[in-house]
């Protein structure tokens, strides 16, 4: 009775040993295939609207954060944004720039938004909140611009 069951017990874990050995060079073999694929990562963030090329070494620069702002007025509005925009990582002295320049940025959002009463917010509308906010980041910046800007996030909260 126990050489039976030696025996049952010896074929399960050969299956078991032959199947974790399948699954170890699948992983093996996938790993392999998409280094040498070669392919460009995707850029995340919304469609090119205003016909600005992004490279395939453009990375997203995302670190300003979600945002919540308030609006000037008598009204108790919040804007709340994430601002988000391509960049290419390589070019280190720009990079470092953006990422010292990270509280700048949420500085600038807070203070343009303090500037407008929230009807005037409403009107203008994000394609032009963006554009304003593009002029107003490349004004501090030194080594570099940046091209186009992307809310993640956009809402106005009454």
């Amino acid at each position: 009775m126990k050489a039976g069951r030696t025996a049952f017990l010896d074929v399960i874990y050969r299956f078991l040993l032959i199947l974790a050995l399948c699954l170890v060079f699948i992983f093996a073999g996938g790993t392999v295939y998409s280094i040498l694929r070669n392919d460009p990562p995707p850029v995340q963030g919304k469609p090119d609207q205003h016909n600005i090329h992004i490279n395939a070494n453009d990375q997203i620069f995302s670190g300003i954060g979600r945002l919540r702002l308030p609006v000037s007025g008598s009204h108790a509005a919040t804007a709340i944004l994430s601002i988000s925009f391509p960049y290419v990582p390589e070019d280190r002295p720009f990079s470092e720039e953006l990422a010292a320049r990270i509280g700048n940025f949420r500085t600038i959002a807070g203070e343009y938004f303090l500037s407008f009463e929230l009807a005037e917010i409403k009107r203008k509308g994000e394609e032009e909140i963006k554009i304003e906010l593009l002029d107003r980041f490349n004004n501090i910046l030194r080594l570099g611009k940046i091209e186009i800007l992307y809310f993640n996030d956009f809402m106005i909260i009454e």
